[in-house]
């Protein structure tokens, strides 16, 4: 695998442990429109192939394919228990991406029983207190400004997605394409931990020559799909109504 630079739209490689959340996300696939969708419970790509777990494939009419695709990386006792007593959760805003943050956002709101705070909020109370985050600054600096903002949001959880840059794969078993892989991490920051407690990489890798996906469309299926990662984690998936009779 080749990278070439940071910037791309998420993440890296490892090995998928759970397939629980391959049948959470099941359901996506089939809410697409537009496309023909298949979901490949794949626990992980044989012959070490990126070694993430398959969610969901976008296939184009035109042939070639689109795939989400999560590490799923295993979570310790003690983070899960913080991460299920998460009750307020804010989106930090990514201003490279925007509209798929506030889509975050809005998904979380819709489908979980947390208290998202929206990107745009979160924006705003930056300047209110005239903080950010900068490329230069260290990692202790980073942490400074999310405890400062946790204070101020009185906030459990902070959820930030970073671009990690894209990269070209070539494996030799992938004999008709290669792929661009646009890679992520996720990670939450906990304010009454003043520590990540959780992170995942992310990626969405699409072959070449295939016929040129509704950007909109694809972005819609990683943002859902990160969405509900997040809330199973957080174990905090919002009640199904009950038909009434």
């Amino acid at each position: 695998m080749v990278r070439v630079g940071r910037g791309g739209l998420m993440s890296k490689s490892m090995t998928g442990h759970n397939n629980g959340l391959i049948a959470l996300l099941i359901p996506l696939a089939l809410a697409l429109q537009g496309c023909v969708v298949a979901a490949i419970p794949l626990a992980a790509a044989s012959l070490g192939y990126s070694a993430f777990a398959t969610y969901k494939v976008v296939q184009g009419q035109g042939g070639g394919d689109t795939e989400v695709r999560f590490k799923d990386a295993p979570i310790a006792p003690e983070d899960q228990a913080l991460l299920h007593r998460i009750k307020r959760l804010a989106v930090w805003p990514n201003k490279s991406h925007a509209s798929d943050t506030a889509m975050l956002a809005e998904t979380l709101q819709a489908r979980s029983r947390l208290d998202v705070i929206t990107p745009y909020s979160v924006d705003k109370k930056l300047k209110a207190i005239d903080a950010e985050i900068s490329e230069y600054m260290s990692e202790s600096e980073k942490i400074a400004v999310l405890k400062r903002l946790g204070s101020e949001l009185e906030t459990d959880g902070i959820l930030i997605i970073d671009t990690e840059g894209t990269s070209v794969d070539a494996s030799f078993f992938k004999v008709s394409a290669s792929e661009s892989v646009q890679h992520f991490s996720v990670k939450i920051y906990s304010a009454s931990e003043d520590r990540y407690i959780w992170k995942e990489e992310f990626q969405v890798a699409t072959t070449f020559g295939a016929e040129q996906k509704d950007t909109k469309e694809v972005h819609q299926a990683a943002i859902s799909a990160i969405a509900d990662v997040v809330i199973k984690v957080c174990g905090k998936k919002k009640p199904e109504a009950v038909p009434s009779t």
